[in-house]
């Protein structure tokens, strides 16, 4: 494994230790109660959307919980979809 990738896995792995629901909880209940939420989301609600698609795999027959994935297929269908609707699509990279 490179330093570099080895550097990122640390850098992700910091970052869902530190965004992880227990610890958030106090920050977005904080938020809500005092009214910010609020504010941020009548500026903000409604501009964009977050998929989020648990496995991608090649058969989706193949696996017991058909609800949990989705076929590469379907996903390059999907992405071609929106596009066609003039959606813009970003990754999460």
């Amino acid at each position: 494994m490179t330093r570099a990738l080895m550097n990122d896995e640390g850098k992700l792995r910091t970052l869902r230790r530190r965004l992880a629901p227990g610890r958030c909880r106090p920050v977005w209940s904080l938020l809500h109660r005092s009214g910010l939420a609020a504010a941020i989301a009548r500026r903000y609600a409604g501009i964009g959307a977050i998929f989020m698609f648990h496995h991608v795999v090649p058969e989706v027959s193949a696996h017991l919980d058909g609800e949990l994935y989705i076929s590469g297929g379907f996903l390059e269908r999907w992405l071609a979809s929106l596009r066609r609707a003039g959606v813009p699509v970003l990754g999460i990279d």
